[in-house]
């Protein structure tokens, strides 16, 4: 009964349990992660869970009395990474969903914490397959983790003008100098509520330091399902 009463006065989400599962995998390492009807130790070994990558960018907001004050996670995120082989491996961020961008055309922004990333990788020699939640590549910050900037967001991130990760399925070759993404994504960040698809893809050249030149792309359309109108939108970079 006691256990009942504390479900119905702190409802746990499923994502608390995925993350409580990324903490104590990577914390107690691969042991915890075997199969098998055998013994401790005589099971299939699943691969090997660890943290990654803590990033932290906190922030404060004051207002007047009357408005909105306190502290938030701003762009801080905790990353972890499963590596199967060297073949296939997955990566998961956990932080607040605004990382994810969303475009403005979808609504207001998502301030709530949970998944933004997760996705698993199949290495296929020449280049890399993604399938998930994964980095969306457009622009010279499209795929970049926002520790890797010195700076905040563009406008085109700022004003939510494309997304920065999304559901969807993705390959990207990156060798020496030369560095192609392409992407098909929904569009959302979210549910597919209007079941349309978005094609993004860059192709870009590394110069000397972090210098970059290329060109981006992306498309798509949504309609009154997702938005309030129906629309087709063609960005280039």
């Amino acid at each position: 009964k006691q256990a009942l009463f504390l479900m119905k006065m702190a409802p746990i989400s499923p994502q608390f349990f995925f993350i409580a599962w990324l903490f104590v995998a990577s914390t107690f390492g691969p042991q915890v992660l075997m199969a098998g009807s055998g013994g401790v130790g005589t099971g299939e070994q699943l691969g090997e869970i660890k943290i990654s990558d803590l990033y932290l960018e906190p922030g404060y907001t004051s207002e007047d009395p009357q408005g909105k004050h306190g502290f938030s996670l701003g762009r801080s995120y905790l990353g972890v990474t499963w590596t199967q082989d060297r073949i296939v491996s997955g990566r998961f961020l956990v932080g607040s969903r605004k990382l994810l961008v969303v475009p403005a055309r979808y609504g207001a922004e998502d301030l709530t914490f949970g998944l933004v990333e997760a996705y698993a990788q199949a290495d296929a020699g020449q280049g890399a397959a993604r399938f998930g939640l994964i980095p969306i590549y457009f622009g010279y910050e499209g795929g970049m983790d926002e520790s890797e900037s010195a700076f905040d967001y563009s406008l085109l991130y700022k004003q939510r003008l494309m997304n920065r990760r999304d559901y969807g399925v993705g390959y990207r070759i990156n060798h020496e100098s030369f560095d192609s993404s392409f992407a098909v994504h929904n569009g959302e960040g979210a549910d597919d509520a209007d079941k349309r698809l978005w094609f993004t893809g860059r192709v870009a050249l590394r110069g000397p330091g972090q210098s970059q030149i290329g060109l981006s792309g992306s498309t798509g359309r949504h309609n009154d399902r997702s938005t309030s109108r129906e629309e087709k939108i063609r960005t280039g970079n």
